[in-house]
């Protein structure tokens, strides 16, 4: 009889520890509210994510896989805490990237969107030229590899983890790669567009745009006028008839970013990106009737490559 009690007594102690080990071990696998995109809500924990997919286990056991662009923002927010993407995804990812190659006679241009897809494509004569459509990356160390499918179409392999205009890198098939010249990294926005013809090139918080000829200047730096601090902001310069010749932003009194020259009749002359006072990046020229007349990449002032045509539009020998 006493055997039977100190059974029943035991076998109940052994379910109340049953419970709290169960309790405990769903408390720690942090299940959550889940909002998508759309604003429907689920709990779930998460199982693995990174910046191509989420997986989700679902209270009653179901798994969820889904792109990270599916999620509210909060939640995107979330998973990149708790899963940090890598160096080279956080270069890439939203980002084009314009390249020029070896023995080619255009610019190649990979554009990484938010939503796990990449457009590549080519630049000949302000043209853009896209290549097949619906293809997506993954990002893995320092490559980005293009799938068609479950194929790997192509293979973009960096030498950096920090990837900036006149890096080298290598593009293509696994088999006969090509290599080339990174000529600008830079916000991703409409495949069609021309990054060179664009109006709205990110520059610094204007502190007010000024003419470059009422600053002061000593050993390479601008200064405010009667004063002993350097001038950060926009400036422009005018030519004789009144138009603009010139615009640049100052950072501490040095060209810093993008700055566009015009010739006297209106014409865009040039743009050139500058860092600390320095041409550093991507340099293009026009000739007065609007034709491209060459581009080139510098690396503190200096040049590294070139390319360049003729006012017909063919591309002369280097």
């Amino acid at each position: 009889m006493g055997i039977t009690r100190y059974s029943k007594v035991a076998v109940f102690s052994l379910l109340i520890i049953q419970c709290a080990v169960a309790q405990q071990s769903e408390s720690k696998s942090e299940y959550r509210e889940w909002t998508s995109a759309l604003g429907t809500k689920i709990d779930a924990e998460v199982i693995s994510a990174d910046h191509t997919e989420v997986i989700l286990k679902t209270r009653d056991k179901k798994i969820l896989k889904l792109h990270p662009v599916k999620l509210s923002q909060e939640d995107q927010n979330f998973l990149k805490e708790k899963f940090p993407p890598s160096p080279l995804a956080e270069k890439l990812i939203g980002k084009r990237l314009s390249v020029q190659a070896a023995d080619w006679p255009v610019t190649a241009l990979f554009q990484f969107e938010l939503d796990g897809t990449v457009k590549l494509g080519s630049l000949k004569r302000d043209k853009v030229i896209q290549e097949k459509d619906g293809l997506t990356y993954k990002i893995d160390g320092l490559i980005a590899k293009v799938f068609d499918n479950d194929k790997i179409h192509s293979l973009l392999k960096f030498s950096s983890a920090d990837p900036e205009s006149g890096t080298k890198m290598t593009f293509g098939p696994e088999k006969g790669p090509l290599s080339g010249t990174i000529l600008s990294v830079v916000p991703a926005f409409s495949f069609n567009d021309v990054y060179d013809k664009k109006d709205d090139e990110p520059v610094l918080i204007e502190k007010g745009s000024v003419n470059i000829n009422t600053l002061e200047k000593l050993d390479g730096i601008y200064y405010e006028p009667d004063a002993f601090t350097s001038f950060s902001g926009k400036v422009y310069r005018l030519s004789t008839n009144g138009k603009k010749a010139e615009e640049v932003t100052l950072r501490y009194g040095q060209r810093e970013g993008l700055q566009r020259n015009w010739y006297f009749n209106g014409q865009q002359q040039s743009k050139s990106l500058w860092k600390n006072g320095k041409k550093d990046g991507a340099m293009w020229e026009w000739y007065e009737d609007g034709q491209k007349k060459s581009e080139m990449i510098f690396k503190r002032d200096q040049l590294i490559s070139k390319k360049e045509w003729d006012d017909e539009g063919a591309l002369i020998e280097e």
